[in-house]
């Protein structure tokens, strides 16, 4: 059943909060500004003046505005800018880190700020560089809300996707004087050994989304098994009966969970799910999913992400191809992206700012126990059905190749 009335897979009140969040982390609205009144907001989105005021509700919950009778709606609570190069100079940070949240006024600590002999200050390593996407914004949110909270500094360090990067920043901070750490690996068996000298460090640590096998790690993760699974059998129902798995890192723990959600929804349903079935292309070729596609009949792909999702739509949209008429594509974490596409991609939503937050408890938890703790928590998933997705071609002919195309194209 799709969420809201807009047919887009996301309430319209949840669609006004997210885009007065997205104006706050753009700096578009600062602390003290005025946020537009419920009147405004139902103008701009076409919405009820109720659903406006659901969401203005919903962020006067969340601490995050401020109503004045008879003036209206101020921003409240958005993390204020700091001195980033004291603090990243005391740490010894690289010049791309990034002070997220502070508890303290520029240029000072606040009382106690030392804890056991070291600054209050968490360290995040995200997998990512550039322009983060809003997902992993979310998860940043999360975590700096909670522990702005309780007195500690967040510090962001980006790791380039390159675990050689990761590697260095793990290193670099088993010698800091850091209250704990969050990661967000690009590859953690890849950089297993240096997760283990955390450990053995006894420096708290805690894994957002993957973790290494083979060591005790604290770990927030959705259940993406659960989310797979349910993405499969709804392509099930729909009518399809031969679909392919396309993901790109094979030994990724998140990926393998996602293939084996899908496996088991396949066999659950009585149907093959053979190495024709899948396909891992470690740079994400449209272009090979699509003869996959081609060559074994498939009448839908389930990516592994929504950024392949995307990539793959794109790639079909000057070939012919009509979505969902004859290719059903979904995808997998409800980002940004995947709601700009046409058409907008059915996908598994991951709880990405509660994912931050219970993150940012779990180390909490951890730092405040000492050694020995370890936890494991995991999210439930939601299935966000929206235009990219339909009933399985009957009659029609399979998805052409690019070869027969391209062909056509010359002979026109």
């Amino acid at each position: 059943m799709r969420e809201g009335s807009d047919g887009s897979g996301v309430s319209k009140y949840q669609r006004i909060k997210e885009a007065l969040y997205g104006r706050f982390s753009e700096g578009l609205l600062k602390p003290g500004d005025r946020v537009p009144s419920e009147n405004e907001l139902a103008r701009e989105f076409q919405v009820s003046i109720i659903t406006a005021r659901k969401a203005l509700n919903d962020l006067v919950t969340e601490n995050i505005i401020v109503r004045q009778r008879g003036r209206g709606s101020f921003v409240r609570n958005v993390p204020a800018p700091v001195d980033a190069a004291a603090l990243a100079g005391t740490l010894g940070a690289s010049p791309t880190a990034s002070i997220v949240s502070t508890p303290f006024e520029p240029g000072s600590l606040p009382a106690g700020a030392k804890r056991n002999g070291g600054l209050r200050i968490v360290v995040f390593l995200m997998l990512t560089s550039g322009e983060p996407d809003n997902s992993l914004l979310k998860i940043i949110r999360g975590v700096s809300g909670h522990l702005s909270a309780r007195g500690y500094s967040l510090v962001v360090e980006w790791c380039n996707d390159d675990p050689g990067t990761e590697r260095r920043l793990l290193e670099k901070y088993l010698d800091e004087p850091v209250s704990g750490i969050l990661v967000f690996s690009v590859d953690p068996e890849a950089n297993a050994d240096s997760f283990e000298r955390i450990l053995n460090r006894k420096i708290p640590l805690v894994m957002i989304d993957r973790s290494v096998d083979s060591l005790p790690m604290n770990l927030v993760a959705s259940y993406n098994y659960d989310g797979a699974f349910n993405m499969t059998r709804y392509l099930v129902s729909l009518g399809h009966r031969r679909i392919l798995f396309a993901g790109i890192h094979p030994h990724l723990q998140t990926e393998r969970d996602r293939l084996l959600g899908f496996r088991k929804a396949l066999e659950s349903s009585g149907l093959p799910c053979g190495e024709a079935h899948v396909l891992f292309d470690p740079h994400g070729d449209p272009a090979r999913i699509r003869e996959r596609v081609h060559r074994e009949g498939m009448s839908a792909v389930f990516c592994v992400h929504d950024e392949l999702a995307a990539r793959f739509i794109h790639h079909l949209s000057g070939q012919g191809v009509r979505i969902p008429a004859d290719l059903s594509v979904s995808g997998f974490d409800d980002s940004d992206i995947g709601r700009l596409l046409h058409p907008a991609l059915t996908t598994v939503r991951q709880p990405f700012q509660n994912m931050g937050t219970q993150a940012a408890h779990l180390l909490v938890q951890a730092m405040e126990s000492g050694p020995g703790f370890c936890s494991q928590l995991y999210l439930t998933t939601k299935l966000v059905l929206r235009d990219s997705t339909g009933p399985a071609p009957s009659a029609a002919g399979p998805v052409p190749s690019a070869a027969s195309v391209a062909a056509g194209e010359a002979a026109g």
